[in-house]
């Protein structure tokens, strides 16, 4: 009696990742694909047969589940890389208008895509990176870029008021001088 039990808890099983599967749950499908070969396992010796009729009935749920993952991690990774090339053409336009703050964020939202482009697809993961450290350099060259006429349009200040101050000296006016 108790193997029927067993016999029935695996059909189940069988019948919820089917369910899962439709439903596009990978992680519970995994889940329940754990509980399945543990059930399996579990048969008893006698069952020798009904375990090999088993395991040739769970092979093609696996594959289905692996390549429900794949499929999803595949589209998962589409959508991050279109988003990545919004965000790149959102900081050309922000570079492109000396704006270092909305770059900057942007550079940082794109970062965190990247972050979650899964290792498996490492080639691409590596083109995303090489396209965020040209941004990163990018960046950094605003900055500089932006620090640099500051300093210059602040030098142009200060000379200018010396020049003004060596007029007034040189018109006797020391008090305007100073």
């Amino acid at each position: 009696k108790d193997w029927e039990t067993q016999l029935g808890r695996v059909q189940q099983l069988m019948d919820m990742i089917a369910k899962t599967i439709a439903d596009k749950d990978v992680q519970r499908a995994y889940t329940l694909y754990e509980q399945l070969e543990a059930a399996k396992k579990a048969l008893p010796p006698l069952f020798a047969e009904k375990t090999v009729e088993l395991e040739h009935r769970m092979l093609p749920t696996y594959e289905r589940i692996v390549n429900m993952h794949i499929e999803i991690a595949r589209k998962d990774l589409q959508q991050k890389l279109e988003l990545l090339g919004t965000l790149q053409a959102r900081i050309d336009a922000s570079i492109g208008k000396r704006d270092h703050a909305d770059a900057t964020k942007l550079y940082e939202m794109a970062k965190r895509v990247y972050l979650g482009i899964p290792n498996e697809f490492f080639e691409k993961k590596v083109e995303a990176q090489k396209r965020l450290l040209v941004y990163a350099r990018r960046i950094s060259e605003l900055e500089l870029t932006i620090a640099k006429d500051g300093l210059g349009s602040a030098l142009a200040r200060v000379e200018d008021a010396a020049k003004g101050a060596d007029m007034l000296l040189l018109k006797g006016d020391m008090a305007g001088a100073h």
